[in-house]
């Protein structure tokens, strides 16, 4: 995972700082379901963005 590679350890206080929470999502090919949930709260994607990364 990235948060523990050393990577991760690698940045700066600074970047490190921006990662305020990691998850996996293995395994979910069309992004767009999440769009209407809280975890697009935070990955503030528009219907275009989760198009491009549809599997």
């Amino acid at each position: 995972m990235i948060i523990t590679s050393e990577w991760f350890s690698n940045l700066s206080e600074e970047h490190r700082s921006y990662f305020k929470a990691v998850f996996h999502l293995s395994g979910l090919f069309d992004l767009k379901v999440l769009l209407g949930t809280y975890v697009n709260d935070a990955l503030k994607m528009d219907t275009e963005a989760a198009s491009l990364y549809l599997l």
